[in-house]
């Protein structure tokens, strides 16, 4: 299985940068202005890069967006595809975790959603945990969408070119660079925001996607979901 270190830059490396990494999924392309409900799984956009929005949270009266935390370490502002501010990083952690938090800069300006998106329509998110190994998960982000499989492991150690990340949540679910950062989740439950996989279409044999367990991003960051 071939696998690489994580999209830092804004230019896609040319091949393979440590042996025994995986790619994280940042991608880049530009924005437009418009303004709309904001969901888990929306594309969120930094100078040039983009991620995925993992789910919406607050503490307090403030509110922010949980995400990965290799797209959290960007300096900057981010906004939503359509143009619209959405707020800088806060808090990250990358390498050892992979869980981050952008703090909206206008809460009553950005429609931000109980929920994530699922085929186009809205799943509403209502509480946080793990599901048993082997059970359905599903992925939204803004490169892939909704795509879904299995839980293969928990507590897994991937070493990404920055680092080595602990914890993580090993599955078969597709992911593609931009997603990282979008929403895991059963139901209404949430299961975590995307880390990385492995290099290649999802087609390709063995490919495993990983994933920052949601509760604990929570927890570390003081963070509650909407």
């Amino acid at each position: 299985m071939r696998l690489v270190g994580p999209l830092r830059s804004r230019r896609p490396p040319a091949g393979p940068t440590h042996p025994g990494g995986v790619a994280v999924t940042v991608q880049h392309t530009a924005a437009a202005v418009r303004t709309q409900a904001f969901f888990g799984g929306d594309a969120i956009l930094n100078s040039g890069s983009r991620c995925s929005a993992g789910f919406n949270a607050q503490s307090g009266g403030t509110r922010f967006v949980l995400t990965a935390g290799h797209c959290a370490a960007l300096e900057g502002t981010w906004t939503t595809s359509g143009g619209q501010e959405v707020g800088p990083s806060d808090q990250s952690s990358f390498p050892g975790n992979d869980f981050g938090a952008i703090r909206v800069t206008d809460p009553a300006g950005l429609d931000q959603q109980a929920a994530v998106l699922n085929n186009g329509s809205q799943q509403p998110i209502t509480s946080v945990g793990r599901v048993p190994v082997n059970s359905t998960v599903c992925k939204t982000g803004s490169t892939t969408g909704t795509t879904c499989g299995t839980v293969q492991a928990y507590d897994v150690t991937v070493q990404y070119a920055e680092g080595t990340v602990d914890g993580l949540t090993q599955t078969d679910v597709c992911t593609q660079p931009g997603d990282s950062g979008g929403s895991l989740f059963a139901d209404s439950q949430a299961q975590g925001v995307t880390s990385g996989g492995t290099v290649g279409g999802c087609d390709t044999a063995g490919f495993q996607s990983f994933f920052q367990p949601a509760d604990e991003a929570l927890s570390s960051l003081g963070l509650s979901l909407l």
